[in-house]
């Protein structure tokens, strides 16, 4: 059940990173799925929280796995990622105070 989050800016490398550690090995990927946004990248707030939901949810399923996970944007990046569009005015006070209790341990 150990998880290893990869960070990085947007086209660093880290997809394509991990995509060359799992090839051939008994290690779980949580990848990130653009392709699942169900707001579209219209709702930037909306999606934000559907996103972290979903990481959130990855992270039960990989803490319930014995073999080794490793997350592209994991829930260390949604802390930081969410803080970054708070302190550039995309996320309203009130909306940071929201996404930031979905993240807090309970």
């Amino acid at each position: 059940m150990p998880i290893i989050e990869v960070l990085g800016t947007p086209r660093s490398g880290k997809t394509e990173s991990i995509n060359r550690i799992v090839l051939n090995r008994d290690v779980g990927h949580f990848a990130e799925r653009f392709d699942l946004d169900p707001f579209l990248q219209k709702d930037l707030f909306n999606y934000n929280l559907w996103y972290t939901k979903y990481v959130i949810e990855g992270l039960k399923s990989a803490r319930k796995s014995k073999q080794i996970y490793i997350f592209d944007r994991g829930i260390v990046d949604r802390l930081v990622f969410g803080k970054a569009l708070f302190d550039y005015g995309i996320f309203t006070q009130q909306q940071y105070k929201q996404y930031s209790a979905l993240i807090k341990p309970s």
